[in-house]
């Protein structure tokens, strides 16, 4: 499988990082509001996951096989490809809580 390089361990911490990043603020349509790149007051599903990939390694953009693994793993854990989740990321009844829910389960199923 061309996946198996990245440890899973790393994947679950970059879903929980990106879980914290939801909870500290959620938007919709944009990867970031407010703030800076590095530090942004909200994020969405997508900013929140660039985010914590680019926390792991060392503040440079850096997706390779962990953020396809991410990806992955919640595309699994959801049951939706990669662009229904931005879609219902986007979704007006969609909140911040359950974003950083669908994050935490995936970090934890494995």
């Amino acid at each position: 499988m061309p996946f198996d390089a990245a440890p899973l361990d790393a994947v679950s911490q970059a879903l929980l990082r990106a879980a914290n990043a939801v909870e500290r603020g959620h938007c919709k349509n944009a990867l970031w509001l407010g703030g800076t790149p590095e530090a942004p007051e909200r994020v969405c599903l997508m900013g929140a996951i660039n985010l914590a990939i680019c926390e792991d390694a060392a503040g440079g953009p850096s997706w390779g096989i962990l953020g396809c693994h991410v990806l992955n793993r919640l595309q699994v854990a959801s049951g939706k490809c990669l662009w229904d989740l931005v879609d219902w990321n986007n979704a007006p009844e969609t909140k911040g809580e359950e974003v950083a829910a669908l994050m935490r389960r995936a970090a934890v199923e494995v």
